[in-house]
This record gives structure tokens, C-alpha cells and sequence, in this order.
């Protein structure tokens, strides 16, 4: 295992930046919210407990909507796929744009707009 080829990854540095920009933000709301940084001895036990468990139930709701996004949207991708994979299959010499328009017509259901406009 080469650890620094895994420090200098490309990803794990943007990871690493995202996660930053992230933490700086959460940062200044919470200096916004809060009257001094966090102190750990500022809180009871069952408060820090409590305050973290709460997160962890954010996380797991916002996991479970990314998971249900990724879902629709690999969905949309498969039925497109097979849509012009059924096309190419019946015209193998040439698709043309009105060929293209009607698998799209075809295979995007009314529901598949909302992954489209909100991905752009």
C-alpha cells in the first residue's frame, strides 16, 4: 500500500476540500446561532448525546433521500438506454433526430422532468 498515492488522490482531495467549504459554513451558522464556539463542557452528557443522535437522524433521512434520487435517476438512465438501444437495433444504418424525439417521447414519463430540471 502506497499511503501518500492515496493522500494525493485527486477525489480524496476534493472530498477533503467539500468537506472543508462544509465544515467553514456549519461553522459561521453555528456563530450565528450560538453565542461562543462549541465547548463540550458547556453541555451535559445527555445533551451532547441527544444533539448527536439528532444529527444522525438527519443524516439517515438525507441518506435515504439521496439513495431514493440516485434510484429514479439510474432508472431514467436504463429506460433511456434501452430506448435508443431498441432504435439503433431497428434502424442499424441511421438515427436520425425525429428517431431520437420519439424514443424520447416514448421513454421519459411525466415524473422524469423533475430529475431533469433539478440536475442542470
Amino acid at each position: 500500500m502506497d499511503l501518500k498515492q492515496h493522500l494525493e488522490h485527486p477525489f480524496y482531495k476534493e472530498a477533503h476540500e467539500y468537506r472543508e467549504a462544509v465544515r467553514r459554513e456549519q461553522i459561521e451558522k453555528g456563530c450565528h446561532k450560538y453565542p461562543k464556539p462549541f465547548t463540550p463542557s458547556d453541555w451535559s452528557n445527555s445533551d451532547l448525546a441527544k444533539h448527536a443522535m439528532q444529527e444522525n437522524v438527519d443524516q439517515a433521512v438525507y441518506i435515504s433521500g439521496m439513495l431514493e434520487r440516485m434510484e429514479e435517476q439510474q432508472d431514467f438512465i436504463n429506460r433511456l438506454y434501452i430506448g435508443f438501444v431498441n432504435v439503433t437495433d431497428e434502424h442499424k444504418q441511421y438515427v436520425g433526430d425525429h428517431q431520437v424525439d420519439k424514443v424520447v417521447r416514448e421513454t421519459i414519463r411525466p415524473t422524469d422532468l423533475r430529475l431533469i430540471s433539478k440536475n442542470k
